[in-house]
């Protein structure tokens, strides 16, 4: 009984005779309870086994799912961009599609070998990247579970070898060729890439405030920066008038809207292959544009720091990825090409009389000023 006056029912026992002490083994409330216990300690005595309460141990929590547990880690990426959210997603997705039976598998049951033969399946499809950010999501996937060791981080689970790709670096015909076909609302943006070399996703983030129209330059922001640093970019004189333009009146401006509306980074990927392939242009990606300005910064004489600085890399990356010989150094005549794009939509062009505008002085320097604006 206890001093409230309840019922408790305690199992005692002794391995030999009356004169042999009695040993504890539990205190139960409920009367079932207690007679199982009795029986496991009679069962234990009768296999000629002394009972101890030491060998009761609670069953071992099982290990989650592997998708319980991809679940978990990207739940718990709170500190991370949308971005590498859907970066996350699509890298974990790739290879649970891969094999129906995997997302099921307790995580300590993919040993080293199982994981090693995946990915020697999914080399047939995927190239060595692709696999590269799938093995290193899911070895995070452990990581976040504090296994130990990791099995995606075991030296025996290997990726394929990578497979030389052909690069195209796009020269100033190219450019212009696709660029007369390209959609309106894709055209601009792209100019904008081929001249300042920024990265796609530094235009398709670009607002309204981000526009210097004192300096006719744009801003990169930090935020979508590979390197985390803000940079200025000049802009070259038709490129800056042809975006004022399309801006509504100061007064009207939502500063928070973006500077090129309705552009997505995806559609313009799709329509510059199209239109490689309608003018029969060696297909190049907006990446390639980023490689030609590099190009053409070398070329024209600027150093190997001073066009990292530029294309947002460090000197390595920029030596091994952005120095091409293309043969062709040539500009772009974005004044021809925009001038091509209006008369197509119908817009008038200037009087006849009209005396051309020269652009071969303030734009190149707009360019070549490769330091941050004061």
């Amino acid at each position: 009984m206890t001093p409230k006056g309840k019922k408790r029912y305690r199992v005692m026992y002794t391995l030999v005779g009356r004169g042999a002490r009695r040993r504890y083994f539990g205190t139960f409330k409920r009367v079932q309870d207690a007679k199982a216990r009795k029986r496991w300690v009679n069962g234990e005595i009768a296999a000629m086994r002394r009972p101890e309460l030491s060998s009761l141990t609670l069953e071992p929590a099982q290990s989650p799912t592997l998708r319980d547990a991809v679940d978990r880690w990207r739940a718990s990426r709170i500190n991370v961009s949308q971005g590498t959210r859907t970066n996350d997603r699509v890298n974990t997705e790739r290879v649970l599609r891969h094999d129906a039976k995997l997302a099921t598998c307790r995580v300590n049951q993919l040993d080293v070998e199982r994981w090693a033969q995946m990915f020697a399946d999914l080399a047939a499809t995927y190239e060595r990247g692709t696999l590269k950010k799938s093995k290193e999501a899911l070895a995070m996937v452990y990581d976040h579970l504090a296994i130990d060791p990791n099995p995606l981080r075991d030296p025996r689970v290997k990726l394929p070898h990578a497979r030389p790709a052909d690069m195209v670096v796009p020269i100033s015909a190219h450019v212009e060729a696709v660029a007369r076909v390209l959609p309106g609302q894709h055209l601009l943006p792209y100019l904008v890439i081929d001249w300042t070399g920024l990265r796609i996703g530094a235009v398709e983030e670009a607002r309204i405030a981000d526009l210097d129209e004192h300096r006719q330059a744009l801003l990169a922001r930090a935020s979508v920066a590979k390197n985390r640093k803000p940079m200025w970019v000049g802009l070259h004189d038709v490129l800056f008038e042809a975006i004022v333009a399309q801006l509504p009146p100061r007064d009207d401006r939502d500063l928070d809207a973006p500077l090129f509306p309705g552009f997505k980074q995806a559609n313009l990927r799709s329509s510059i292959r199209r239109a490689c392939r309608a003018t029969g242009t060696p297909a190049f990606s907006p990446h390639g544009l980023r490689k030609r300005r590099g190009s053409l910064l070398g070329k024209q004489g600027y150093s190997l720091a001073e066009i990292a600085e530029r294309l947002g890399d460090t000197k390595v990356v920029t030596a091994e990825h952005y120095l091409y010989a293309i043969g062709d150094y040539a500009e772009v005549d974005y004044e021809d090409v925009l001038q091509r794009e209006r008369t197509a939509a119908g817009v008038l062009q200037e009087p006849a009389g009209t005396p051309p505008r020269s652009h071969t002085g303030s734009h190149i320097a707009n360019i070549v000023s490769l330091k941050p604006f004061d």
